[in-house]
């Protein structure tokens, strides 16, 4: 079993005296900041940062507020020093909390499952290390975006809005990281759930498709998924389907 131990805080506290294990730890901030001394060097800790130590190295942690974080302690990391990340889109903090949930119950299958699930977790820590994430709130919009996908009345101008920064400056820095504006990328995403709709959920119609995918006007809809995909949501379905049918009649044989 490559996870040694999995814990989290459950009372707030202000420090954490100099202390090492001779394994690798990870630390996901959860709440509050911190300044923190690892061998030597200070780093400044923030919600949602994640601290990657190898084995024998000291490190400590104190704050002037209330602070709470989650660690996960294990045989084997591929990092080579002391790493610095940020759990961008919450997906990391998901995963711990499940892996946290798995390691305490210790129910049937359960180092395999922390095993699958830490390995999930430096899947993530892989995809924020080899990225070049430039600008952190255009993450930050990204996951807002994904939340939002069938809110019909979500504003994306609002949404720019709350970053704090100007709303063309927010637009090319989207831009230049993902290759396209805000909307864009909304959109892209909304139709990308809708074609997933429209093939797995055959019972539903194109107008609860609408719906579902933040779209409060089904001609509307419509005529934007033919636009970027060349059909009807309603062709698009019926030849997704005759394929899939071909596909198994072609099994058969």
């Amino acid at each position: 079993m490559n996870v040694r131990f999995c814990n989290k805080t459950i009372t707030p506290i202000k420090s954490c005296h100099m202390h090492s294990h001779d394994c690798w730890e990870l630390i996901l901030q959860t709440d509050g900041h911190v300044k923190s001394v690892i061998n030597g060097k200070a780093y400044d800790i923030c919600e949602g940062d994640i601290i990657i130590i190898p084995p024998n190295v000291p490190h400590d942690g104190r704050s002037d507020v209330l602070y709470s974080d989650m660690f996960v302690q294990c045989e084997n990391m591929y990092f080579t020093d002391v790493t610095v990340l940020h759990d961008y889109d919450g997906g990391v903090l998901s995963l711990m909390n499940l892996l946290h949930k798995t390691f305490t119950e210790k129910d049937k299958n359960y180092s395999l499952i922390c095993d699958s699930l830490f390995n999930s977790i430096s899947a993530y820590l892989d995809k924020y290390f080899n990225s070049e994430y430039k600008f952190r709130f255009v993450n930050e919009l990204k996951n807002k975006l994904y939340l939002n996908i069938s809110n019909s009345s979500f504003s994306i101008a609002a949404a720019v809005e709350e970053t704090g920064f100007n709303a063309d400056y927010v637009r090319r820095c989207f831009k230049e990281e993902m290759g396209v504006t805000p909307l864009e990328y909304f959109i892209g995403m909304r139709l990308g759930y809708a074609k997933e709709l429209l093939v797995q959920q055959t019972f539903v119609s194109v107008a609860d498709v609408s719906e579902k995918c933040g779209f409060n006007d089904s001609f509307y809809f419509s005529k934007l998924f033919k636009k970027h995909l060349g059909t009807s949501p309603l062709r698009y379905r019926q030849r997704c389907l005759a394929d899939t049918a071909k596909t198994a009649k072609d099994r058969e044989r």
